[in-house]
């Protein structure tokens, strides 16, 4: 699992590095205890779901996470 979170966003996003886990997005200012995950088999399904959820913004702030996270592991 990879985790990526930013200082100027309340969100955080977790990738799986296997196909047994899920992908999953948490809102930390809503719930900084992280018991109501948001959990997708997809970055697509997590991206819209997120987006009927949480809104645009938080949509396009997992798309742009996932990029770095997809750089960084390729590192």
């Amino acid at each position: 699992m990879l985790s990526v979170t930013s200082a100027d966003a309340p969100w955080r996003l977790v990738i799986p590095l296997d196909r047994a886990s899920q992908w999953r997005f948490t809102d930390l200012k809503n719930d900084p205890l992280e018991l109501e995950p948001l959990e997708r088999w997809s970055m697509e399904q997590l991206v819209g779901d997120a987006r009927n959820i949480s809104g645009e913004e938080a949509s396009q702030w997992l798309v742009q996470a996932d990029a770095v996270a997809q750089w960084w592991a390729s590192e």
